[in-house]
């Protein structure tokens, strides 16, 4: 089954089983794709509602947290709840749900643990890698130094620190680092651990936010020395924490003969791994639920996975990538989906000969005609793929994300008028 349609529920065909599973986070769009990609009837939670998130839930809710979360899920059935970007900011809210439904999520207590930068900066100490410094405190001297939140996701509260900036208990300062920004997802059963795949990583600025996250390319290619590197600070993260299933580690790559960069940790279904599952045809979903059980269960879906992964000796990777690119708002925008395609398809006219021009798109996480998007609020996401690992993309990311950027910018226009 594609990871483009929605489950079938056709009369006349063998009946589906009842598989419920509750996706909670501030998008969900690509999770419930990859629960019905499964077979699971996915309830959607999140704060947008875009129309494809519903299309692929059976059911969906809008996060509220407002609403005491028993009572939001009330309607639900019993079901598992996996998580999403954004799951960092609900830790309190979330807590209760335990009571009544099987949480496939961290506990708050690791969940805090994985964001806080002692934690990290031991991971990162034992294991050979580099942790820019950081402290609890406003700097005092010179130099660039980040304003950051550990409760914040995609780049959100990323801020470069000036002496007018509000300071809330959850935040902390980090001195800024260089390198190219790469994403890595695994997976972790009870005694193992899967490296799924690695991505770059696209940002974005709107404002005082110059790292919002803005898409991903990937999966890529990464050197026998990276995966051996990815491999220990992963199963560091396993032995020393409580984590089970997917996570992703955000980080930085310098040199070939550099240590690579910790960043942070992401505990749950992260927003590269769609790209992972849209080349090998997998559900991490549908792994993330079994490693809470046993990998006894279902042994060739953990074979597929690891078969479809970077070489665990080279670090070879030799399927097709994507291109991931969220379009941000830059100023308030009225979305028009046709106005939008028929943007993307000028575009591609305009620039036949580029690579990501050539790819086939898909449009996703888009809002009903008519909706108002506020300024540094993301309108919808481009997925382009699959693109044959001989076009070099990755290494020529300048040109690419001029490209893309300036698409945006025309697209914002559009809609604008619209």
């Amino acid at each position: 089954m594609s990871l483009l349609q929605p489950h079938d529920r056709q009369d006349g065909c063998d009946p589906v089983p009842f598989r419920p599973l509750i996706v909670v986070g501030a998008s969900v769009r690509a999770a419930v794709q990859s629960a019905s990609l499964a077979q699971f009837t996915p309830f959607g939670v999140d704060a947008f509602g875009d129309l494809d998130t519903q299309q692929f839930s059976a059911q969906w809710t809008r996060l509220d947290t407002h609403i005491d979360a028993c009572s939001l899920l009330n309607s639900h059935p019993i079901a598992p709840i996996v998580a999403t970007g954004g799951i960092e900011s609900l830790i309190p809210w979330l807590e209760p749900l335990r009571k009544k439904f099987p949480v496939l999520i961290p506990s708050a207590n690791t969940l805090q643990t994985l964001r806080d930068p002692e934690f990290l900066n031991t991971a990162a100490t034992e294991t050979g890698w580099h942790f820019p410094p950081w402290q609890w405190h406003r700097p005092t001297d010179g130099g660039k130094w980040f304003k950051k939140d550990c409760a914040s996701a995609g780049g959100c509260e990323v801020v470069e620190w000036n002496t007018n900036h509000k300071i809330i208990g959850s935040n902390y300062f980090q001195k800024k680092a260089h390198g190219t920004a790469w994403g890595a997802n695994f997976l972790a059963t009870g005694k193992q651990l899967l490296l799924v795949g690695v991505s770059r990583s696209l940002r974005h600025a709107i404002g005082p936010r110059k790292y919002l996250y803005a898409g991903s390319i990937g999966p890529i290619v990464v050197s026998e020395n990276q995966l051996q590197q990815l491999l220990k600070i992963g199963d560091w993260i396993r032995r020393n924490s409580d984590i089970r299933g997917l996570f992703g580690i955000d980080l930085l790559f310098r040199s070939a003969n550099s240590p690579l960069t910790l960043l942070e940790i992401n505990p749950r279904y992260t927003a590269s791994m769609e790209l992972w599952e849209r080349a090998s045809g997998c559900s991490l979903i549908e792994a993330h639920v079994a490693s809470f059980q046993s990998t006894s269960t279902n042994p060739q879906l953990f074979r597929n996975i690891a078969q479809a992964s970077p070489n665990p000796i080279s670090g070879e990777y030799c399927g097709p990538y994507w291109i991931k690119r969220i379009l941000w708002a830059r100023n308030n925008v009225r979305w028009h989906r046709a106005t939008v395609l028929e943007t993307l398809g000028r575009w591609k006219i305009a620039r036949c000969n580029t690579i990501a021009a050539r790819a086939s798109f898909s449009l996703c996480d888009y809002p009903a005609d008519g909706t108002v998007i506020p300024v540094g609020s993301p309108i919808a996401s481009w997925i382009f793929g699959p693109i044959h690992p001989s076009d070099p993309i990755p290494w020529k990311m300048a040109s690419l994300h001029r490209q893309l950027s300036a698409l945006e910018k025309v697209v914002n226009r559009r809609v604008a008028q619209a």
